[in-house]
């Protein structure tokens, strides 16, 4: 899977809702302990606390942020009774340094999203 820019990964999630904004945002704690890939190339385990997901994107996706290797994955569950494992859809490296982490649009504003899981359990 080739990673793709922070632009083209905002591309692709543009109709996404944020997480806190989610009517009734996918419950991602039956999935803790299980392994995903990730953009970066390696399997991480999830944990609600070290790869908060940010965005929902409906359909059992979400965008989830990687402390360990500062990625954002977007992955697919394979449904609530079939938690083994996630699949890795797409993602991109977390460009914490740029300006918005170099997400562009008005709306959604991702970046905000961002800073409300930095502040709660990344401590960047």
């Amino acid at each position: 899977m080739p990673k793709l820019t922070t632009k083209e990964l905002e591309e692709k999630i543009k109709m996404w809702i944020p997480y806190s904004q989610a009517p009734q945002a996918f419950n991602m704690s039956p999935y803790t302990g299980k392994p995903f890939d990730c953009a970066c190339g390696k399997t991480h385990v999830y944990n609600n606390l070290t790869s908060p997901p940010f965005v929902d994107g409906g359909m059992y996706k979400m965008g989830l942020m990687v402390k360990e290797c500062k990625h954002l994955s977007a992955i697919k569950v394979r449904g609530f009774f079939n938690t083994d494992k996630m699949e890795l859809l797409f993602g991109c490296k977390f460009e914490e340094k740029k300006k918005r982490f170099g997400f562009t649009l008005e709306y959604p504003k991702f970046d905000e999203e961002i800073k409300i899981w930095i502040a709660e359990r990344w401590e960047l």
